[in-house]
């Protein structure tokens, strides 16, 4: 299924008719991106300033065992020539913040300005042959990315298909860089999803809690603008670890038609987060369980079996690394 593409529309249709129905779609034409629409004129704005260079976060866990890595920082220019003399490389320029130089060419989006939250500007760049395999984003907010140059594929997954994608935690492990063309499109009509290709001066708005995956088939470079976090995906985010369960209930929990509810389902994890009598292991697997229970209550429109076997987590103490990673320690910060 395809993703619709639109022109300018009203800050009150986008809100009714995409952001209100975590609904993507593609405007045409957004910015006026002459002054930044090649990579020569991007790294001219960019001067000195070094980006946030990273491997694909989940080919990183497959090569070393830790979904933990030590980030580079370069250049653009640096990156570009790194490129050309590592053309498989699967380190890319992933959730960097964007200089000041660059992002002030463009005045940010009227729909990025839905609640008043702070807008947060990042910068995206890939070589061709490179992904990002398929995820969720755990920061929580709503996303337009701009792409300025090259082309790339994005495919969209809803988070009510999770049970479908054999996830961990925010990353499934669905690898659909492997698939041939026939099998994503079946695919996508298995788990109800959407492909489409990103060209220059396209801006993708994706809705929070939504998988996505892309695929670079040339070197390029985008802007995301992160916008539309409420205060309960705020919480949400700075304490607790993040699957599929809480994927689904954190979408639920943006929608205003629920914002009745949504106080007392952030109270009923609350009372798990700022438990100090459970260690860091038990309130990990309380969450878990909770995190279950109020999706089976409130998340109607999701999926209600699995499609695979599970992979709960054992949290034994040969898992030390591993419970490092989902975020347990933060629990620490409520002991004692």
């Amino acid at each position: 299924m395809g993703i619709e593409r639109i022109q300018r529309i009203s800050k009150n249709n986008f809100i009714t008719d995409y952001f209100n129905n975590h609904k993507p779609v593609i405007f045409e034409s957004m910015f006026d991106n002459r002054e930044t629409d090649s990579l020569e004129k991007i790294v001219g704005k960019c001067e000195d300033y070094k980006f946030m260079v990273t491997k694909e976060f989940i080919n990183n866990f497959a090569e070393t065992k830790s979904f933990w890595q030590t980030p580079d920082y370069m250049k653009l220019n640096d990156y570009l020539k790194f490129i050309k003399t590592t053309p498989g490389t699967k380190k890319a320029i992933r959730v960097s913040k964007s200089p000041e130089a660059l992002s002030n060419q463009f005045k940010i989006p009227e729909y990025c300005h839905v609640r008043n939250d702070e807008v947060i500007c990042q910068s995206f760049c890939a070589n061709i042959g490179n992904f990002s395999r398929l995820h969720f984003d755990k920061f929580s907010s709503h996303a337009l990315i701009y792409q300025l140059t090259g082309i790339k594929r994005v495919v969209l997954i809803p988070a009510k298909a999770s049970f479908k994608l054999l996830p961990t935690f925010h990353l499934s492990r669905v690898l659909l860089e492997n698939f041939s063309d026939k099998d994503r499109a079946k695919f996508l009509n298995f788990t109800g999803g959407w492909e489409t290709i990103l060209f220059p001066g396209d801006v993708l708005y994706l809705p929070m809690m939504m998988w996505h995956h892309f695929d670079y088939l040339d070197t390029s470079f985008s802007l995301t603008f992160r916008f539309g976090r409420n205060k309960f995906a705020e919480f949400l985010e700075k304490n607790c670890h993040f699957d599929m369960y809480l994927q689904n209930i954190a979408a639920f929990l943006d929608q205003d038609a629920n914002k009745d509810l949504s106080s007392t389902i952030v109270n009923e994890i609350k009372n798990v987060t700022d438990n100090i009598e459970l260690p860091p292991d038990k309130k990990f697997l309380a969450l878990k369980l909770l995190y279950k229970t109020l999706y089976r209550k409130y998340c109607t429109n999701g999926e209600s079996c699995s499609y695979y076997l599970s992979n709960d987590i054992d949290l034994s103490e040969n898992n030390s690394s591993l419970i490092k990673y989902l975020g347990i320690n933060r629990y620490l910060r409520n002991e004692g």
